[in-house]
């Protein structure tokens, strides 16, 4: 690409031998020139400009626009110009619309969104801002960068029945949710995709953005935090304030975060522990074990990995705790199936190693359950866990019993570095052992949550916990002080009975309660 000055008034932009001009004149100055056709000429129409200027290569748009505006501000330019061109006149309005709607669908084919996402509601919007709202669809899609992470966000999420269908369909609502262009443009890449669908995710998990700043209290100053997932404030972290087990995996466009008492590996990690811990779904089958079994150990050492470690194929999800922590509690969730294009049902393996010593491990499906449920009734969940836990398929007794081999129930071959032949001969005994154990089979979230005195140590909800003042962040003192005017703080374990001692709440119910607060450094020590 070279630019060539031809005069004051005239600008020419050459790409590959393709030869384009506009003129960027003041009204005087298109009078002067008669308007005249020709390359060079003044477009005599604004559908003509538009035309035009959406008909430039993507890369060459900031490079007008800073020839027309002010440098540095050429985003703003474009929009400026666009919006103009919009609110003049009725040509100028279906000009820029024509337009916009071609580089959407553009950008939809480049990113590979066809199947996630869609925008038919928003085009057959009657509402008068219509056209500037997919001026903005446009921005958010473009700045947004590399969407795979969302994809596989999407993909999971409409397993986990949180959405209905995909492709996702886009509505002007959805697009303003997805706030100012102040706001996308201070977001991280992962934040600013979310911030377009994460409000139609079923619960409440919206992102929003709450007053920025601090707040004294208790003779020290406490930080704000500004991005509120479904009400929960989260801290996105910086390269140097990343927590150590992170630094190495550092993305800048999905960071680590800080929701509450737990680090995150990122952004989207949080959203999926969220969507992970509670929905409409069973248990396919769940174990507990004593905190001196071989396979308690076991357990121990898996949940001990950092989150992200591969394990039986899958990808593991989860948190660490922060050092504000009081109760360390360690949970993994495993994704064996949910995420990819091919996928028809969600399947995954929960670990949780609770404070007090408490053992679980569990396999979850939101595959059709056949009769009564549980292991004979997922068969595939059955079938594909067995297959990927290999020589650890015996920390789940149940899943050697009745499981069908060969592959069949379209589980193919998908056993990873891991043998499928159950636990090693040193371990039978323990196996068997296993296998006395009490089992809580096809138990929905709402059983458990009616009968605590049965309830298996679950893994705590990000938002699910104690010592927490809203709105503001910070190491809280052992005594417990409730500020003037402050209403009652949760309290884990609150529910009666001699449970875990975890109260669980689903996405929906957690967020009809008082929203706590994440926990963090003072400012002065940031």
């Amino acid at each position: 690409m070279r630019v060539c000055d031809r005069c004051d008034a005239m600008r020419c932009v050459q790409l590959e031998g393709n030869f384009k001009m506009f003129a960027l004149t003041s009204s005087s100055s298109a009078a002067a020139g008669g308007g005249g056709a020709g390359d060079g000429a003044v477009p005599s129409t604004p559908h003509l400009f538009v035309q035009r200027l959406y008909g430039l290569p993507p890369e060459l748009h900031h490079t007008l626009a800073g020839w027309i505006g002010a440098e540095g501000q050429e985003a703003t330019t474009l929009a400026q110009l666009s919006n103009t061109m919009a609110s003049t006149s009725h040509a100028g309005s279906s000009a820029v619309e024509t337009a916009v709607t071609s580089a959407i669908d553009g950008l939809i084919k480049s990113k590979r969104l066809e199947s996630i996402i869609d925008y038919q509601p928003l085009r057959q919007s009657a509402s008068r801002r219509r056209v500037f709202r997919l001026i903005r669809l446009r921005y958010v899609i473009e700045v947004g960068g590399d969407w795979s992470g969302s994809v596989a966000l999407l993909r999971l999420a409409k397993n986990l029945k949180r959405i209905q269908q995909l492709p996702l369909q886009l509505g002007e609502g959805d697009v303003r949710r997805a706030g100012t262009k102040e706001d996308i443009d201070s977001r991280l890449a992962s934040m600013r995709q979310y911030g377009l669908f994460g409000n139609r995710l079923d619960g409440d998990l919206g992102l929003t953005r709450g007053a920025a700043g601090e707040v004294v209290w208790g003779g020290r100053t406490w930080v704000v935090c500004r991005e509120r997932l479904g009400g929960i404030p989260v801290r996105v972290h910086t390269p140097e304030t990343v927590p150590a087990e992170y630094r190495d995996t550092f993305d800048p466009s999905d960071p680590p975060c800080r929701c509450i008492y737990h680090e995150y590996r990122s952004f989207r990690e949080i959203v999926m522990t969220r969507m992970l811990h509670g929905g409409p779904w069973e248990s396919v089958t769940v174990a507990r074990h004593p905190p001196s079994s071989a396979a308690s150990s076991r357990i121990g050492e898996l949940t001990a990995q950092r989150p992200g470690t591969p394990l039986w194929g899958g990808r593991t999800i989860g948190s660490t705790d922060s050092a504000a922590c009081e109760n360390p509690h360690r949970c993994r969730f495993v994704l064996l199936r949910g995420d990819g294009p091919d996928d028809a049902f969600a399947v995954y393996v929960r670990m949780s190693k609770h404070y007090r010593g408490e053992i679980s491990i569990g396999l979850y499906s939101t595959e059709d359950p056949h009769d009564d449920g549980g292991v004979g009734g997922n068969p595939q969940a059955a079938a594909l866990a067995r297959a990927r836990m290999g020589s650890d398929a015996w920390l789940i007794p149940q899943l050697n019993q009745a499981i069908p081999t060969g592959g069949s129930d379209g589980v193919g071959d998908e056993s990873g570095s891991h043998s499928a032949s159950g636990p090693s001969a040193g371990m039978g005994a323990t196996a068997a052992a296993a296998a006395a154990v009490p089992q809580a089979n096809k138990r929905t979230h709402d059983d458990l949550m009616s009968h605590p005195h049965e309830r298996q140590p679950e893994c705590p909800p990000p938002y699910a916990v104690s010592d927490a003042v809203d709105g503001v962040t910070g190491p809280l003192p052992r005594k417990r002080v409730k500020p003037s005017g402050a209403s009652d703080l949760l309290q884990p374990g609150s529910g009666s009975g001699s449970g875990s001692g975890v109260e669980v709440v689903n996405g929906a119910d957690g967020m009809d309660t008082e929203k706590p607060m994440e926990v963090d450094e003072p400012m002065a020590s940031d």
